[in-house]
């Protein structure tokens, strides 16, 4: 007798339908997640994604940094001397410890400030 009651207690459909759907239900589960992680990783590191677009930031920060450091000793030349003096100029780059800039001039009488990633060009009459 006892065995009869086990018997007709395992089998219980109810029971099976709501494991299937429970079943179901995860896996859509898993496959919603997985989508949502593909699209997350493509707006990091995809090729207009969150993290090129930061790089370009700090890139171009440190070159508008940059120029206003050559900038800003031009207006220093500006300011102690009155004109505008290429050697003078020079000295004062060369003074820059952030960019370590080397400079050169060119074939047109201009001065070329040279850092580690750019390239900046000076008239060597009017600084500008």
């Amino acid at each position: 007798m006892k065995n009869n009651k086990s018997l007709t207690n395992s089998y219980n459909p109810q029971k099976n339908q709501e494991s299937a759907i429970t079943l179901i239900a995860l896996v859509i589960t898993v496959i919603v997640i997985l989508i949502l992680a593909g699209i997350t990783l493509n707006v990091l590191t995809g090729e207009n994604g969150i993290i090129k677009k930061a790089i370009q930031a700090k890139e171009e920060t440190e070159r508008a940094q940059e120029r206003e450091q050559v900038q800003m000793e031009i207006y220093d030349v500006f300011a102690q001397e009155g004109k505008f003096d290429p050697e003078v100029f020079k000295e004062k780059v060369k003074d820059i410890p952030s960019i370590d800039p080397k400079t050169h001039d060119n074939e047109k009488g201009e001065i070329v400030v040279e850092t580690e990633k750019n390239e900046y060009i000076v008239d060597g009459e009017t600084g500008k």
